[in-house]
């Protein structure tokens, strides 16, 4: 007789459950391999090594460490499209960096890139928070209004001090989702990776230029068209770009 337990006994779901139990930090471990090897490759002056063992942390999760450290490997390769992408992904998960933004003006003055548009009120507000921080202040704010309005007065003689933390807690929460939008508005944000990227009039690969993009230039992802993004730059122009010769600064 076969003594093995098959996955369906019941020692065999105590396997199961201790290895699902085990695998985030399995996944942890990888991670942290793959970006130690970049930090060392990096510190050895082994660049494009170090940008393939950031690439492949990445797989596991995005991290500012990891797309901060990639910025300044392809930086150091003389991509700049890709450098300022990945400082500006980095910047989104840690808003405010000043090493994140002094390397972002490093990288446009190297590479002769005009000053990105000046951030109106609700932009730096959104940037005051990361967007999970943000996501959890709506959903307390909206709780709460719902809380001050139906569940305290059942317990409180007061009619006024409800109604206004009612009041204050909504603020809260309209505030925090005016954020969220313009997090997601920034979302169509994308940058140019390379040198003499071709503008195409059409989605095709055989339509007509009109005119070349520079590598790390801003451009607005609009509509995607596999496989080109229908994208507006900075200077008005649209056309349509190759998705692998651009990137968004949210992956999506």
């Amino acid at each position: 007789m076969n003594a093995r337990m098959t996955l369906a006994g019941p020692r065999g779901l105590v396997c199961v459950f201790l290895s699902l139990l085990s695998l985030p930090g399995l996944l942890r471990a990888d991670f942290e391999a793959f970006f130690s090897a970049g930090n060392v490759a990096y510190a050895e002056g082994r660049y494009a090594e170090a940008v393939e063992a950031y690439e492949h942390a990445l797989t596991y999760g995005h991290s500012y460490g990891v797309h901060f450290n990639l910025g300044n490997a392809f930086f150091r390769l003389g991509e700049v499209g890709p450098a300022k992408l990945h400082y500006l992904r980095a910047d989104h998960l840690r808003p405010g960096d000043p090493d994140i933004a002094a390397n972002l003006a490093i990288v446009r003055q190297s590479a002769r890139l005009p000053a990105p548009p000046a951030e109106g009120p609700l932009r730096t507000l959104q940037r005051g928070l990361p967007p999970r921080a943000w996501m959890w202040t709506a959903l307390g704010g909206l709780w709460a209004t719902a809380a001050f309005l139906f569940l305290v007065p059942t317990f409180t003689r007061s009619r006024a001090l409800p109604r206004v933390a009612a009041v204050l807690s909504a603020v809260v929460a309209v505030t925090a989702l005016l954020a969220l939008f313009e997090e997601r508005r920034g979302a169509a944000v994308g940058i140019i990776l390379a040198d003499e990227t071709p503008l195409r009039v059409a989605p095709t690969s055989g339509s007509p230029r009109a005119v070349e993009l520079r590598a790390g230039e801003r451009v607005q992802l609009r509509e995607f068209r596999d496989p080109f993004w229908n994208v507006r730059g900075t200077g008005g122009q649209s056309g349509f770009v190759h998705h692998t010769e651009v990137g968004a600064v949210l992956p999506r």
